[in-house]
């Protein structure tokens, strides 16, 4: 699997994703609204998905 990012503009920073990164982690870098319980992404492609609905939802840019 392609090594992917998620660039948070409000924090200037990259985040890394791989497959075992969690949403949990991801939400952490964002407002309370998208706080979750810990959810593993199982596949690259669900977390490419929720990378893309953080995206969407929060100023970020997917990389």
């Amino acid at each position: 699997m392609a090594n992917h990012e998620i660039f948070v503009k409000e924090l200037n920073k990259k985040i890394p994703v791989t497959k075992e990164t969690t949403f949990y982690e991801l939400s952490k870098m964002c407002d309370s609204f998208h706080r979750a319980p810990i959810m593993a992404a199982k596949s690259g492609n669900a977390l490419i998905e929720l990378c893309r609905k953080v995206n969407e939802e929060q100023e970020v840019e997917f990389v």
